[in-house]
């Protein structure tokens, strides 16, 4: 068996991360400030006193990078619903014709909904050959969830639409490379994390479940990340802070400073992705983006060496 041309992921030398749709917006958050990373927050809109961003159950990413003097731009993700990703993306002036591409993490409605709507908008502004990249085909599939002892019909990703936009789908199950950012492809499930819940799928693999007419949980196994390498930059640390208040922890910051980010629990989902069970929980990601090891509890400084090398840091 010939051996696999390992992927040689892009490497660039800026990136910038606005958030287009989120489940929060403060239109007076204080100014922050990190040694590698510089951070501005949406307030007044410029020459729009009667406008303001809005928020929703959700999130769009737009992603901006730039290589040698050349930008390329992608959005990640749509919200929920179309009309509050069109409206923050006028208010923040992207040009639809600048965008190289569309990506979608997973099949789920709050990052998936607002997709139809935002292309029927701006699709004649987009380049022609504007695609959408997904983790896998089951990202298509119908989502079921249970509400008050039923079962009902979530969402579905209409690739048929999408098509009939001209939106070509490209299914990324293996690291592809974009321009500016890699998608990590499929990432195996190989740590204690099991999916507890939420929506649920027919089953395409003819499982006992399937062959009984059940539906199972959905594995998300077109769950794919969105990766930069950016130059010089390094390995970027972000701690979680969950249960504690903004003013508890930025006391315990002044006293203790941290070089790392320290993100509170409330404007943050990542605790709950990462399923952290308890304090404290690290969780080491590999280059490739992919969940390269964990740990529950402190282990001092050698159980901290052993996970980096896990990730080959």
């Amino acid at each position: 068996m010939a051996a696999k041309t390992p992927f040689t992921a892009p490497v660039v030398d800026a990136l910038t991360v606005r958030v287009l749709v989120d489940s929060r917006y403060e239109r007076f958050l204080p100014r922050m400030s990190h040694p590698h990373v510089k951070i501005e927050h949406v307030g007044r809109i410029t020459g729009r006193p009667e406008s303001t961003f809005a928020c929703e159950w959700g999130l769009s990413l737009h992603l901006m990078s730039e290589k040698d003097g050349a930008k390329a731009q992608y959005v990640l993700d749509f919200g929920y619903t179309p009309e509050i990703i069109n409206r923050n993306f006028e208010l923040l002036g992207i040009e639809p014709g600048k965008i190289n591409g569309l990506i979608l993490s997973h099949g789920h409605l709050d990052h998936f909904g607002g997709l139809q709507g935002f292309v029927k908008q701006h699709r004649a502004q987009m380049r022609e050959d504007i695609a959408l990249y997904v983790g896998g085909e089951t990202v298509f599939r119908t989502k079921w969830v249970k509400e008050g002892g039923e079962t009902l019909e979530w969402c579905t990703l209409d690739r048929a639409a999408l098509e009939a936009q001209k939106v070509m789908p490209m299914c990324c199950p293996t690291p592809q490379a974009l321009e500016g950012p890699f998608t990590s492809g499929y990432i195996e499930r190989s740590s204690f994390e099991t999916v507890t819940g939420g929506s649920l799928v027919v089953d395409d693999h003819f499982t006992e479940a399937e062959r009984e007419g059940k539906l199972v949980k959905d594995t998300h196994p077109d769950e794919h990340a969105t990766c930069y390498i950016v130059k010089g930059k390094g390995l970027v640390v972000i701690a979680v802070n969950v249960g504690e208040s903004r003013k508890k922890v930025e006391q315990y910051l002044q006293k203790y400073p941290r070089a790392c980010k320290t993100v509170l629990a409330a404007e943050t989902n990542l605790a709950a992705v990462f399923r952290a069970k308890g304090v404290p929980f690290y969780v080491v990601l590999a280059p490739d983006g992919g969940v390269a090891a964990t740990q529950l509890g402190s282990g001092g400084e050698s159980a901290l060496r052993q996970l980096l090398s896990k990730a080959g840091l």
